[in-house]
């Protein structure tokens, strides 16, 4: 059965959401919306004169893919239609205060929609890879006592503005992607923001974790607008490390008993290849790996050190 959604947004995450949802032949676009945007962008994809004409085109779901500070007023005004989407899908993060991330879910409540997140990098492939190996060795490496994950973006001289505005900040740009991915491995507990730069872009955390077998352990978390480099490091009692590369796709398993490693390839872009299993498993598959409870949990990590 094809599953039919919308797109709202068509900036640079919105077009490689268009390009993921072409690698899915089960899932077709019936219209994206993007009123700041000439009609002929985008060749050969429906174009929705209004919100209420692509919410009606769209039976199986809507995807969000503005800048971050509008997700807030684009929700309420999908919410607010006569008759608003079932389910709504949003680009992490829901938005950049937890006044905003609890509107939505207010208002999705109320208008009985099913409001999911969308974090990319923690249904990617090397982070599944990764799963499986946490589940199948972890233990026999006494398991998980700490993680490092850095996640950063380069902003070219003289963007650091426009990325405030679409982004809020790299914690709340990037740190969700941190959280989200430490979730597919441990329960967290706590965060600290530790220390921050805002003018330079970077910030520093901790969060305490319970790893599989109830024992504690620590998270560093740090992000920044410098550099090109996501990566998680996942280190077991035994001294072994599980070392996931977002950026290249590609993860290693070192110092164990029995080392393997993986590796995409080049064939699909890296951000293709993160948004595509995350789409599948949503759209196609009616997996839902992120609860509700997940979500808010998630967000109140992100957010509530900045309040």
């Amino acid at each position: 059965m094809t599953r039919t959604v919308g797109l709202i947004g068509l900036g640079e995450i919105g077009l490689t959401y268009l390009e993921a949802l072409g690698h899915l032949p089960a899932v077709r676009v019936a219209g994206v919306f993007d009123p700041g945007l000439a009609d002929d962008v985008i060749l050969g994809v429906p174009r929705s004169a209004s919100l209420a004409e692509l919410a009606a085109a769209a039976g199986d779901g809507i995807i969000v893919a503005t800048p971050t500070a509008t997700h807030a007023e684009v929700c309420r005004d999908l919410l607010r239609l006569r008759r608003p989407p079932r389910v709504l899908l949003v680009e992490k993060p829901l938005g950049p205060t937890l006044r905003d991330v609890e509107g939505i879910l207010t208002n999705a409540g109320l208008a009985g929609c099913d409001v999911q997140v969308l974090y990319h990098v923690a249904y990617a492939p090397e982070v599944a890879w990764g799963v499986g190996v946490h589940a199948a060795l972890g233990p026999l490496e006494g398991g998980v006592a700490e993680i490092d994950c850095h996640f950063s973006d380069l902003v070219p001289a003289g963007e650091e503005e426009r990325f405030r505005k679409a982004f809020s900040s790299s914690w709340v740009d990037l740190g969700i992607n941190a959280l989200s991915v430490l979730k597919r491995f441990v329960r967290l507990e706590s965060l600290e923001l530790d220390d921050a730069d805002e003018s330079a872009g970077w910030y520093r955390a901790r969060s305490g974790f319970v790893d599989a077998a109830g024992a504690a352990g620590v998270a560093r978390l740090s992000t920044a607008w410098s550099g090109d480099d996501k990566r998680t490091t996942i280190r077991f009692r035994s001294g072994a490390e599980l070392r996931l590369d977002h950026q290249r796709v590609t993860g290693d398993l070192v110092g164990a008993t029995s080392a393997t490693s993986f590796a995409l390839g080049d064939a699909v872009p890296r951000l293709v290849a993160h948004y595509v299993p995350m789409l599948s498993e949503i759209l196609v598959e009616g997996h839902r790996r992120f609860s509700p409870s997940d979500d808010v949990t998630l967000h109140r990590l992100l957010l509530g050190g900045i309040a």
